[in-house]
């Protein structure tokens, strides 16, 4: 499984609010050098997967709703891409030509490899990269 773009932006915008501090999207872009357009998209996202927390106005911005060590990084690249797969054919609804048997052992390797990665992204909390 390798990151989008996005999912390497969304872990390193929530690693700017790590210090429980309000920020603007501007202090956050500034912080991570994560590009404007990305932020907002990717804060809305977070927002919706209940990881940030938004205020408007003046003097608003965003803020972790928990602390980092109650946040895994799985949730924070769950919450930008809850699809990603470490090869298509793990995709629901993925017909593949050569697995014919349905026994691939390709695909279940990969599946196997799947589970791990997501089990250590699981393990893997905010506080061990701030």
């Amino acid at each position: 499984m390798f990151l989008s773009k996005e999912q390497d932006y969304a872990i390193r915008a929530v690693r700017a609010l790590s210090h429980m501090n309000l920020m603007t999207v501007k202090e956050v872009c500034d912080k991570e050098n994560v590009p404007h357009p990305f932020a907002y998209k990717i804060l809305k996202k977070l927002k919706t997967a209940g990881i940030v927390q938004s205020s408007v106005g003046v003097k608003g911005g965003y803020i972790l709703v928990k602390t980092p060590s109650r946040i895994s990084l799985f949730d924070i690249l769950s919450a930008v891409d809850r699809n990603a797969y470490v090869s298509k054919c793990l995709k629901p609804g993925f017909e593949c030509e050569n697995d014919h048997d349905k026994n691939c052992l390709v695909r279940k390797t990969l599946r196997q490899v799947q589970s791990e990665i997501i089990y250590s992204l699981k393990g893997k909390t905010l506080d061990v990269i701030v």
